[in-house]
């Protein structure tokens, strides 16, 4: 049985932007939300 190489469990990655070009208010971009996976020796992503 192989070994994970790599393993991730419950990623989260937010990013604030803002809404418009003289706004000074912010939204929040979820890029990933909780996101688990892991790679085997020889696997790639």
């Amino acid at each position: 049985m192989m070994s994970n190489v790599v393993e991730v469990d419950n990623l989260v990655k937010h990013f604030e932007v803002k809404t418009g070009f003289f706004s000074t208010k912010t939204r929040t971009v979820k890029a990933v939300d909780n996101v688990s996976f892991q790679i085997k020796k020889g696997e790639s992503l």
